[in-house]
């Protein structure tokens, strides 16, 4: 994946006369913001100068018991759409959180290794038995992991990167090294077996934000 990743940020940086590219992300909707502003934020830089030459992306908007995209003008309704036909549309996927918080990085045993700012204390999917639940599942990452010689995040990444050409997950980190990590997981190569017995975890126990996060994202 990443070769068409590099191409298309090659050509891109050619088309528009740049030295250098720059991906914007709408991570989270504030219903109390209209999409011409929303535009208008995410076209612009700390100074305040456009710098959105054309607007290619689609705002995703939920409204009473809908979530629509505007591309190029034209409103599509995505609820009960196919991912098929959202790729389609031109939409990809980016996965947030792609290692679970750190769960899926094999290094987190017990929530006593948090500090007390750490907001991962009162996270639902690091709360009791919840916790134990996910903890196992994240043990089935790591013995696959162990099979390919890569680290359990890479086995993680890789997983997704499976998926389609359509996925970009963004692990978040604080150092080098990591990044490292994470990028050196487009090499990893898992079978079709080990795609499967992936696929066929548990789903995730717990909500992915607590009731005060939500209120603050929200807002």
């Amino acid at each position: 994946m990443s070769w068409r990743l590099t191409l298309a940020a090659s050509l891109s940086i050619t088309s528009l006369d740049a030295g250098y590219g720059a991906v914007r992300i709408l991570h989270g909707v504030s219903l109390s913001v209209g999409e011409s502003e929303t535009v208008a934020l995410l076209g612009t830089n700390g100074n305040g100068k456009s710098t959105l030459m054309k607007c290619i992306m689609g705002i995703v908007r939920p409204t009473a018991g809908s979530i629509s995209a505007t591309i190029d003008g034209t409103r599509h309704d995505l609820v009960g759409m196919s991912t098929e036909d959202v790729v389609d549309l031109g939409i990809g996927f980016v996965p947030f959180s792609p290692l679970g918080k750190g769960f899926l990085t094999g290094k987190i045993q017990s929530t006593a290794d948090f500090d007390d700012s750490d907001n991962r204390k009162t996270n639902p999917r690091f709360v009791g038995e919840n916790f134990e639940r996910n903890l196992r599942a994240a043990r089935e990452v790591e013995a696959i992991a162990a099979e390919v010689g890569a680290t359990p995040a890479q086995v993680a990444i890789a997983w997704l990167l499976a998926q389609g050409n359509d996925i970009a997950p963004i692990p978040g980190t604080k150092r080098v090294s990591r990044l490292e990590e994470n990028v050196a997981a487009d090499a990893v190569e898992l079978t079709a077996a080990q795609v499967e017995k992936l696929t066929s975890l548990p789903p995730v126990a717990g909500e992915h934000h607590s009731e005060q996060q939500m209120a603050w994202i929200e807002r």
